[in-house]
């Protein structure tokens, strides 16, 4: 019986008051779910290290007097963790630290704009001491947090564009129980209301957020929300609302009207104010509209439709079963026709038996099996077919279990044919089962067996004599695997003895070793005990190579996974090597070049004695020469790393032959090695085993008289805390560096080295050389490496004049620094490792850049031109940190004012914040940048994007791209001039006084 209408109205409304307390209370959890969240965040914040040092540092002469730290030192830390912690809070816009002093200053200041995370340069730091949150904050007791109302955000007292929307939740810091400060964080409105959204219009309600004076915050008809703020005409719940009373909506839902809109209405409120003598409340107000109601009558008559439906879906489908039904009987008459036929051809006999052991079926195989036609053994007793002592009691007992049990039987009989052999047979008796699982007849399949009972009996005789000679075998092995195991542990004792004894004056030379590093030293004997204590080391390690070699045999040799910097462990093999390798007159190269991934996951000690073995084996068989040690890494599909180490030599080599027995252990290519060069031939086994253990392979390429090339292949994973490998950055760019090396894989080394870090190289061989290369040269070289068999008198006279130009001497004996002295000579001592010589030279790039400053001739210019750029204001534009600090090194000396972006979008925000066309009038800008190249963004700002005042800022494209196509690409994008990398100090210095000075080209001149 359908219902009326006036009951389901009063359903509806029923069901309607339990939807606005349901859903008003959803989002009152999610508010207080936010704001508890929010408070967290700044507890936290508050209670890092930096904000208490900072406090501490500036009260007291920008010096921490807690441990020393500087302000500076304090903001960079407090920075970076700001950083952190908005990349990992989607939710969070600012965070800024604010002190009291200088009205209010913003001390560090990090935002999230335009999906970037900056940092604001200190010009920008605003004063916020008559902002409310801050005079609020100085009310709070420690440990307390205010959260302020909601609000579009406000730079420079303005709404800023694009408009969003912000709370911020501020605790106060106090230093020695004064207020000192605070920590502000501006949330992200957007993030808390599009929570709340998710129940906006949910089952026909609608959601209100306002404040306690009714202002919309949030509001399903968007121009409500901060209506006041932008100046629209409604902005207030009572502008909509017939009951304006918010404090009456909180106890149970009201009819109203809403919008000209009959509705149920109810509220929760929220106090943000922590403070027992303030209120501060905020409104959630959920609203139902009338229309919910009739929708109630129209899902009834919904309803009936979809029963009417169902009853027709649920007839059709009797009617769709039935014929199924059907479909099946003539299913199964077709299949019991195919059974029938299947047991008329089966080559078994198949017997149909009633309950009481009558025969009711019978195949052709059983006519031909007994010689019986079907119909003389239709109804015949089964058992009179055989001619058996006990057919009575094999009848009752079989048959009669069959059907008690409803399971089938096996036996096998002897049927007693009259021949001289008899006949076995072997009888399946299956109870016949009907629909209801019982079984009232019985079917029996015989099949003879003879012919098979025979030929397992031959078996079962082979198979006994066969066991016989096993048991045998059997003894004789297990007396040699106790043969085997005594001689193991004897063998694993006696290396473990001798191993304790070689320790033991080992330990003596490491602590001695341990004890003079304690005393003063000279450079050189802490170079030489540094060498000493990495060979102590090594050969403790290849002690333990006997013991491995028993622990690998058992299988008890453990593998570390832990991280390790790949480049210090072969540093270190290659250090501890070097004396060994310098007394043949040998090179040691490392070949970096190609290595990608510095931090692994492995066992960092198995690998070193790995390489240590391949080393030392390379030393070991080459006379003359060098050798090679080149590491790479590549990433693989899996996101695992292939970590490929090849050892190279020039030694005696092998040939194919004695390849394929090299990695057995105590085994080498030719009896003579041994006699020759000495060793067990333990190492390569070893190494193998060990490289296996890591996941990898290690391979020999070798020509006999022609050096070998051993390679190691592992496969293994990228440490998880990654450093950054400064070796891949272009370190030395614009440095010019002199070489004078004697070796020339060394030599071409460092070229593909020093050119990968974007140095200017020249390749010398005497004074003579240099002297003529330096007069043809606009400046010297920067930097000068020079082999010891090198350096003669007149080279060091040279070097001594130019003070401007570093110099690193290399040597193996470091006595040689008693004889050339110098303050600009820097002894090296070899093997050359590339992260030791880039310490060496990196600290070269400031003096570098100040100098070729001090090289420019400013006398051809006036006065008044230099007056009239003095002061200027010029923007740098790349992403590159070495190109940024290059350029502003070149401009230090025209008293310029120096701002520096990272990318094309960053410098449109700062020409957006000009207040003068000249306040910035120029702009040095990279064309190939993250975020936004060069060319877009000089296009944008000709297009007005940077606003008005900067349409016609100068500016110069200072790209690697010197091509005539690529300078026509930036002028067309709206650049004024060109400037190449690498930059030519002259034509860079002129371009700029030009520009700022707006005249013709002025000649510039370089002293020497």
């Amino acid at each position: 019986m359908l219902l009326s209408k006036e009951y389901i109205y009063q359903e509806a409304a029923q069901s309607g008051t339990d939807k606005l307390i349901k859903s008003v209370n959803n989002q009152v959890n999610i508010l207080e779910q936010e704001f508890n969240l929010s408070r967290n965040d700044a507890a936290f914040l508050h209670a890092l290290p930096p904000i208490s040092g900072l406090a501490r540092s500036i009260n007291n002469n920008d010096l921490d007097p807690y441990d020393g730290t500087q302000t500076e030192q304090w903001k960079l830390r407090l920075q970076k963790i700001f950083v952190a912690f908005i990349e990992k809070n989607p939710s969070i816009r600012q965070i800024r630290f604010i002190s009291k002093l200088n009205q209010g200053k913003e001390i560090v200041r990090v935002e999230r704009r335009n999906a970037n995370i900056n940092i604001i340069n200190q010009d920008l730091l605003q004063q916020k001491g008559e902002s409310d949150y801050f005079k609020r904050s100085q009310t709070l007791i420690p440990n307390e947090i205010y959260i302020s109302d909601i609000t579009l955000n406000k730079e420079f007292g303005k709404i800023e564009t694009p408009i969003w929307s912000t709370y911020r939740v501020v605790k106060p810091i106090y230093y020695q129980q004064q207020f000192f400060g605070a920590v502000v964080i501006n949330f992200n409105a957007s993030v808390l209301f599009n929570k709340l959204k998710q129940y906006q219009t949910q089952g026909n309600l609608e959601h209100y957020l306002v404040n306690q004076n009714g202002e919309f915050w949030l509001a399903p008809q968007s121009e409500y929300a901060f209506a006041k703020a932008l100046g629209k005409p409604i902005y207030q719940w009572s502008q909509i609302a017939e009951e304006a009373n918010l404090s009456k909506l909180l106890t149970k839902p009201v009819a109203t009207k809403v919008n000209g809109e009959h509705a149920l209405v109810l509220a929760k409120n929220i106090d943000l104010d922590i403070s027992p003598d303030l209120t501060r409340e905020i409104y959630i107000i959920s609203v139902l509209k009338a229309d919910s109601i009739e929708a109630v009558w129209l899902t009834q008559k919904n309803k009936l439709v979809i029963i009417y439906i169902v009853v027709v879906i649920l007839l059709g489908s009797i009617i769709w079963f039935y014929q199924v039904y059907v479909n099946k009987l003539i299913y199964l008459n077709d299949s019991q026709s195919r059974y029938q036929a299947i047991v008329t051809s089966s080559s078994d006999a198949i017997v149909g038996i009633a309950e009481n052991g009558d025969i009711l079926s019978w195949n052709q195989s059983a006519q031909y099996l007994f010689g019986i036609d079907e119909i003389d053994a239709i109804g015949r007793p089964f058992w009179d077919l055989f001619n058996l002592k006990s057919n009575d009691a094999i009848q009752k007992s079989v048959i009669r279990k069959a059907i008690e049990t409803n399971e089938s039987k096996f036996i096998e009989v002897e049927n007693d044919s009259g021949c001289e052999q008899k006949t076995i047979l072997s009888i399946y008796i299956s109870p016949v089962k009907t629909p209801d699982n019982k079984a009232n007849e019985i079917s029996a399949i015989i099949r003879d067996i003879t012919e098979q009972r025979i030929n397992e009996t031959k078996i079962k005789n082979m198979n006994t004599n066969l066991e016989q000679q096993v048991q045998q075998r059997t003894v004789q092995l297990e007396q040699a695997k106790e043969q085997a195991l005594s001689a193991s542990v004897a063998k694993s004792e006696f290396v473990a003895n001798i191993s304790h004894e070689i320790r033991t004056p080992l330990n003596g030379i490491s602590g001695m070793i341990e004890l003079l590093k304690k005393d003063t030293l000279s450079t050189k004997q802490q170079h030489y005990l540094s060498m000493a204590s990495c060979s102590v080391n090594t050969l403790s390690v290849l002690i333990n190579d006997l013991l491995d070699m028993s622990k690998i045999e058992s299988g008890k040799l453990d593998i570390e996974c832990i991280e390790y910097d790949l480049i210090e462990i072969v540093n270190t093999v290659i250090s501890s090597l070097y004396i060994k390798a310098s007394e043949k007159g040998l090179e040691l190269i490392l070949d970096q070049l190609n290595l990608q991934h510095r931090f692994l996951m492995g066992d960092p000690t198995r690998l070193k004695q790995s390489l240590t073995n391949l080393i030392g084996n390379a030393i070991k068989f080459t006379s003359e020469g060098e050798i090679t040690i080149t590491l790479s890494t590549s990433l693989l599909p899996t996101n695992q790393i292939d970590l490929k180490l090849e050892v190279k030599d020039t030694g005696i080599g092998i040939n194919q032959a004695q390849q394929d027995k090299l990695f057995k252990p105590f085994t080498q290519a030719d009896s003579s090695i041994s006699r020759k060069f000495g060793g067990t031939g333990l190492g390569l086994s070893i190494t193998k085993q060990l490289v296996e253990l890591m996941n990898g392979k290690i391979s020999v390429e070798s020509r006999f008289n022609q050096g070998s090339n051993f390679t190691i292949n592992i496969t293994t994973e990228l440490a998880q805390t990654q450093s950054q490998n400064e070796l891949l950055q272009p370190l030395l760019l614009g440095i010019k560096i002199a070489l004078f090396i004697k070796n020339n894989s060394l030599q071409n080394y460092l070229i593909k080295q020093f050119n990968f870090w974007k140095a200017e190289i020249t390749n010398l061989s005497d004074i003579d050389k240099l002297n003529l290369t330096s007069d043809k040269m606009a400046r010297l070289p920067d930097i000068i490496i020079v082999e010891e068999e090198f350096m003669t008198d007149s080279l060091f006279r040279f070097i001594q004049a130019k003070s401007n130009t570093l110099c690193i001497l290399i040597s193996v004996n470091l006595d040689i620094s008693t004889e050339y002295t110098s303050p600009n000579i820097r002894h090296y001592p070899k093997p050359i490792l590339i992260d030791s010589l880039i310490d060496e030279i990196k600290t070269r790039k400031q003096r570098h850049v100040s100098s070729a400053n001090k090289s420019i001739n400013f006398n051809h210019f006036s006065t008044k031109t230099l007056d009239t750029i003095s002061n200027k204001h010029v923007l740098i534009v790349d992403d590159n940190e070495v190109n940024r600090i290059v350029a502003a090194g070149l401009l230090e000396e025209l008293n310029l004012k120096i701002s520096m972006a990272i990318n094309g979008q960053e410098a449109i925000n700062v020409l957006s914040k000009v207040q003068d066309k000249n306040q910035l009038p120029l702009v040095l800008m990279d064309c190939q940048m993250p975020v936004m190249d060069g060319l877009t963004a000089t296009s944008l700002i000709r297009q007005g994007k940077a606003g008005q005042l900067a349409l016609n800022t100068t500016i110069i494209a200072m790209t690697a791209g010197a091509m005539d196509s690529e300078q026509k690409a930036c002028i067309n994008a709206g650049m004024n001039d060109f400037v190449s990398k690498p930059i030519d100090t002259k034509n860079f210095v002129k371009k700029i006084i030009h520009w700022l000075a707006e005249k013709d080209e002025v000649e510039v001149e370089f002293i020497d």
